[in-house]
């Protein structure tokens, strides 16, 4: 992984009636060859961070990867991957499949696909979990990814 870094990353949800700021001057830095996690409460603005840095949300301040000021570059080309919450992105693949699905459109190589194998691994995510096809979860159930 590369280095992820926010100055001043603002994101503000608008409607016609009021306006509700998700995230409000996040400056920090993820490090490269490190495992970050961002955790919170639901509705704290992770999936909102998440978006920003993929292009999908608008949001002022600035976002660097590996150095390189990536505001207003194309979402195509910021190199970036995101699966959805949802869990069945694509139906028909697996749990791991659909994670890896991004790697796969990229063209990079098995190493790749077993390094992120093997970090859902250390996650404690078991084998059986990213075998099976997601439409095999129900919804809510947190003990399914152990």
């Amino acid at each position: 992984m590369s280095e992820l870094k926010t100055e001043n990353l603002t994101v503000a949800y608008k409607s016609r009636k009021s306006a509700v700021t998700a995230i409000d001057g996040l400056t920090a830095v993820f490090p490269s060859d490190s495992f970050n996690v961002i955790v919170g409460y639901s509705g704290c603005g992770k999936t909102t961070l998440l978006k920003s840095v993929l292009g999908l949300l608008g949001y002022s301040g600035h976002i660097f990867f590996d150095g390189e000021q990536i505001d207003g570059k194309d979402v195509n080309k910021r190199n970036f991957s995101y699966v959805s919450q949802e869990y069945a992105l694509y139906s028909h693949l697996t749990v791991f499949d659909n994670i890896a699905f991004p790697l796969k459109v990229m063209g990079a190589d098995k190493t790749e696909s077993a390094s992120a194998w093997a970090t859902l691994r250390q996650c404690s995510i078991s084998h059986t979990v990213l075998l099976a096809n997601p439409n095999t979860f129900r919804v809510g159930n947190s003990n399914v990814w152990r």
